[in-house]
């Protein structure tokens, strides 16, 4: 069951059980719960931009740290060379 059907089937009961002002307080209720929902779909959503964008930048500093690795190993083989020509 999908959160927003569950708030409205909660919803209908409170207003079958609900009299008078009980009423307004169960429209409340439910226009809080269903804000309080929006929030968290959005939030959910700008977490999974985020993860998105962390795996996105781990991935990209294992490739910085790899040619990093590779260039040392140029420098160390061209002051090598040097050595031996000197």
């Amino acid at each position: 069951m999908e959160p927003k059907d569950a708030l409205t089937i909660l919803t209908q009961a409170a207003l079958e059980g609900a009299a008078g002002g009980e009423i307004l307080r169960v429209y409340q209720a439910q226009e809080t719960l269903a804000e309080a929902l929006r929030l968290l779909e959005e939030r959910s959503r700008a977490l999974e931009a985020l993860e998105a964008r962390h795996r996105a930048l781990e991935a990209r500093f294992r490739q910085l740290d790899e040619a990093r690795g590779r260039a040392l190993l140029l420098v160390l083989e061209a002051h090598s060379l040097l050595r031996r020509q000197a």
